[in-house]
């Protein structure tokens, strides 16, 4: 990453809402806004997997013991 864009992310005073002007002879200038911290990357993995887990397991028990058929019949209508 460009330098003077690490050193203004990770600035450890940066507040929410911050605002500034980056430039860089190599890259041109950069507008920036600093929203805000948000969870670890791995918290919102580790929950998004929980989800995702729960999703599959109730689609599983609701369509347990049923099975589709394929017909082109209603194939006929499309296009």
């Amino acid at each position: 990453m460009v330098t003077e864009f690490n050193d203004w992310c990770f600035d450890p005073a940066r507040q929410t809402g911050d605002t500034g002007i980056i430039h860089n002879e190599s890259t041109g200038y950069h507008v920036m806004y600093f929203v805000g911290y948000d969870q670890p990357y791995w918290e919102i993995q580790v929950s998004a997997d929980l989800v995702n887990d729960a999703v599959d397991t109730f689609y599983e028990e609701k369509t347990e013991g049923y099975t589709a058929e394929q017909s082109s019949f209603g194939m006929s209508f499309v296009g």
